[in-house]
């Protein structure tokens, strides 16, 4: 029994100097601050509570990094006995102040999305211009709500806008408020031809873009989409960088007036081919009248492709008096 509690006492002193060497304060290679000062805790881990608050040096501006060389942080900690404590081969410590920054991006986006609401424009084609250049905020992390407008004044005859808008924390107990003005620019997206395209010239991939333009600089039948314009031919010849028009656009033309075509039937399950002659000229999908070269019948038909017609009927009848 007596070595078993003499064993018992060894291991509880063992444990207590082992907590004992653990609460022994060090030196920190890094710390985070988020105050305007740097404390003896941020500096020293295991500090006495009674001492760690104590500020010792300026803290970094927010958003910024700064270093304090190991011989100062000493001889700061020399009038509370710390001057001795383990540094570890610190040479000196980097000190952190983390920041949320708010850049003129995120303005602009909360903006646009109150304008957007306010007109019911698609917010990404409103394009706003500061007065003057907006530098980007750093706040404590604190701050972690959302960036909000609180009022908005908009001007559409002088395309101006004036904003309040604020960020708080999310328990209420921080918020920033700024104003910014600045003109509102409504953009829309166009085709863009990217190199000089001659009459009758197919239009391919690579020789259009699409662009945000000035709404009011942009035609109303302005090719808004690239596949909206790929593999149609220009009715004229277009410059490189001109905005690309549907009146300037034509679908291919596959059959040509008078030119003989084959004639596909279709009608319940009954395919006839035969010959006939185009009455219009087309490219593939228009309708157009087409001929039965012996009977001189006409039917209207569907251009699927060059010298090809296709018509259908739900019965045969039409079809069949046709191909006579």
């Amino acid at each position: 029994m007596m070595r078993i509690a003499l064993a018992a006492i060894a291991k509880i002193a063992l444990l207590a100097a082992m907590g004992q060497a653990l609460a022994e304060p060090v030196l920190r290679a890094e710390t985070r601050v988020h105050r305007d000062v740097v404390t003896l805790g941020d500096l020293v881990e295991g500090a006495d509570p009674k001492i760690a608050s104590l500020p010792l040096f300026g803290a970094p501006k927010l958003g910024e990094t700064g270093t304090i060389q190991t011989p100062r942080v000493l001889a700061a900690l020399r009038p509370f006995g710390l001057d001795e404590i383990e540094v570890g081969g610190i040479t000196q410590i980097v000190v952190v102040r983390p920041a949320r920054r708010i850049g003129a991006a995120d303005i602009e986006a909360a903006v646009q999305a109150a304008l957007s609401a306010r007109l019911g424009r698609d917010a990404s084609n409103l394009s706003l211009i500061f007065d003057g250049p907006i530098p980007a905020m750093a706040l404590p992390v604190s701050i972690d709500g959302p960036l909000k407008v609180e009022d908005m004044a908009h001007d559409p005859r002088g395309r101006r806008i004036a904003a309040n808008l604020a960020v708080a924390a999310a328990d209420g107990s921080q918020r920033r408020a700024f104003r910014i003005a600045g003109a509102v620019v409504e953009t829309a997206p166009v085709a863009v031809l990217a190199r000089a395209v001659g009459r009758g010239e197919t239009i391919a991939p690579g020789d259009v873009t699409i662009e945000k333009r000035p709404r009011d600089m942009v035609p109303a039948d302005g090719v808004a989409d690239v596949k909206d314009a790929i593999g149609l031919v220009a009715r004229r010849a277009l410059g490189a960088g001109g905005l690309v028009r549907v009146a300037d656009l034509a679908k291919p033309e596959v059959v040509q007036r008078g030119e003989v075509v084959t004639v596909v039937y279709e009608s319940s399950g009954l395919v006839i081919t035969t010959r006939g002659k185009a009455g219009e000229t087309g490219g593939v999908g228009d309708t157009i009248p087409v001929q039965n070269i012996q009977s001189k019948r006409m039917l209207q038909g569907t251009i699927t492709g060059p010298g090809r017609v296709s018509i259908t009927s739900p019965t045969p009848g039409p079809l069949a008096s046709y191909a006579r």
